[in-house]
């Protein structure tokens, strides 16, 4: 998406993009993330990095109904792009090593085989290299 608007791509295929993104990798991440990792609600160091979490999912989630809506622009699919960005380097850099601190080996065990990235390579498989 980064190189995609440095390039002044197409909009509307870089919302389709995100869409097909979305509906293929992002969305079932993020269910299994919020079921899975609602164990982090029962310890009080994980609770805020939790909720930070969903607020993000949260955030994602209106501008995925933005672009399900209108047509957007640049500007839009940039802020977008750096959120989801910010949101991953939040989990690795922050929530997910305070929850390999605070959870047991078994907690993270089940958390693992639920939310592993089972990712579909949305990038391989769209017809339109608007980023190149």
């Amino acid at each position: 998406m980064k190189k995609g608007v440095q390039k002044r791509a197409d909009v509307q295929v870089m919302q389709d993009f995100i869409l097909a993104v979305w509906k293929d990798e992002l969305q079932p991440h993020f269910e299994a993330e919020e079921k899975w990792l609602s164990v982090a609600t029962h310890h009080p160091h994980l609770t805020s990095l939790h909720q930070r979490m969903l607020q993000d999912h949260e955030t994602i989630r209106k501008y995925i109904y933005q672009f399900y809506t209108t047509v957007s622009t640049h500007e839009i699919v940039q802020s977008f792009y750096e959120l989801l960005e910010q949101h991953v380097r939040f989990e690795e850099r922050t929530y997910f090593p305070a929850l390999e601190q605070y959870l047991s080996v078994k907690e993270l065990q089940i958390i693992g085989t639920h939310v592993a990235d089972n990712s579909v390579q949305s990038c391989a498989q769209f017809p339109v290299k608007f980023w190149e």
